[in-house]
């Protein structure tokens, strides 16, 4: 064999038997991956399946033919790439060549089909659908709390800001405390059979304590808007806390009367004592009647001006809470949002700065708050209403101290 013959020629140089024996066998080792050795060209498998698809494939075996059968059939069968000019692939030879550069074969890029990692799907435009808030025949009424898109102006004047409610409460008691004073003069001289309205049998006692329920009523309702408009109005000016405190204070009577006594006066202090004081117009207007032993009423006209007095006086004091009423650009109220909102409470954080207290509702009525202690990292324990869903509220402990 051809491989014998080249095992001789390699091993002929060498005298020594022994060392002939040894080399021979390095030799043979050596011969086995020598590029001498003869080649195999290397011909792609075929199955017979292909073969018969061609009448020349026995004669020409080579890719050439093989590629012309592809153009004259249209089949779909790739053939394989030419072997790289470096590479030997006989199965004893010397895979590597020093004449040659080497190439490695890789895949063509037109025999492979390359497919996209992500499938691509067409886009589907949704069209979209309005609902409609209060549908005819729905089971149950819908909300819908709309995101806000627009920021409420800052708008100062005296018309626009004129407080309605507060001054009409004081005017109703003007009102009723001159009917009541109308009522105890018509009733002098007069006996109970005599003095009626109408067909209606009523005493005149019973439309002056009317009269005065309605007018307690007005009058605490004026004082509470007074003091809504003198503590915004303050805080729109150069003020201290400590006088915000003393001015919320003052609006409840205990409060006010100690600071009197000690010599703390403030508008809203003497108008909460002055309008407690009228409230003695219902005993002076019922004792400015008395009914003689002859059936008949008399009046006394001393305790009609001290009622009347009393009446005005708690409307004077209540109405310079009302002064640069004018100078506020919004509604305003003592609402703890509102009051949290101004004061720049985190979980309002975001709204609107001019919003006032039913906005704020409009807006965060559905955020779950708690009342309890605040714990975060590097800072102090803090007591305060905070968002539960943002932050971890907990009920204080006994003895417990907060930042």
């Amino acid at each position: 064999m051809k491989y014998e013959t080249y095992r001789r020629m390699a091993s002929g140089g060498f005298s020594n038997s022994g060392h002939e024996r040894a080399e021979s066998k390095d030799n043979d080792t050596t011969g086995m991956l020598s590029r001498a050795a003869p080649t195999v060209q290397y011909e792609a498998y075929r199955p017979p399946k292909y073969q018969q698809q061609s009448p020349d494939f026995i004669e020409a075996a080579s890719p050439a033919a093989l590629t012309n059968a592809y153009d004259l059939r249209h089949s779909t069968i790739q053939t394989s790439p030419p072997a790289s000019p470096g590479f030997r692939a006989s199965l004893f030879g010397n895979r590597y060549s020093n004449n040659v550069p080497y190439h490695e074969n890789v895949a063509w890029a037109n025999s492979t089909q390359f497919q996209p990692s992500t499938i691509e799907e067409p886009k589907i435009e949704y069209q979209a659908q309005i609902a409609s808030a209060l549908q005819e025949g729905s089971p149950q009424k819908q909300y819908f709390r709309n995101a806000r898109h627009f920021r409420q102006p800052w708008s100062t004047g005296g018309w626009k800001r004129f407080p309605w409610r507060g001054l009409g409460a004081l005017s109703l008691v003007v009102i009723l405390t001159a009917g009541s004073a109308v009522v105890l003069f018509s009733a002098d001289g007069r006996t109970p059979q005599d003095w009626k309205i109408g067909s209606d049998s009523v005493q005149p006692q019973v439309y002056i304590s009317v009269f005065e329920m309605i007018m307690n009523l007005l009058t605490v309702a004026a004082l509470s808007e007074g003091v809504v408009i003198t503590f915004w109005r303050r805080l729109l000016h150069r003020t201290t806390v400590a006088d915000m405190h003393d001015l919320y204070d003052s609006s409840f009577l205990w409060s006010a009367l100690r600071r009197v006594s000690r010599l703390q006066f403030n508008m809203v202090g003497t108008a909460s004592i002055l309008t407690a004081f009228s409230f003695a117009r219902g005993p002076f207007f019922q004792r400015a009647l008395l009914l003689l032993e002859n059936n008949t009423y008399q009046t006394s006209t001393l305790f009609v001006i001290l009622g009347t007095i009393a009446s005005l006086t708690g409307v004077i004091a209540t109405i310079t809470l009302y002064y640069g009423y004018w100078q506020l650009g919004r509604g305003v109220s003592l609402n703890p949002l509102e009051i949290a909102r101004a004061f720049g409470g985190p979980m309002f954080d975001g709204l609107d700065g001019n919003m006032g207290a039913t906005d704020v509702e409009i807006e965060k009525g559905g955020v779950a708050v708690r009342y309890g202690v605040v714990e975060r990292s590097g800072v102090e324990k803090l007591l305060r209403v905070e968002d539960t869903e943002r932050v971890s509220v907990r009920t204080p402990w006994e003895g417990e101290v907060f930042g």
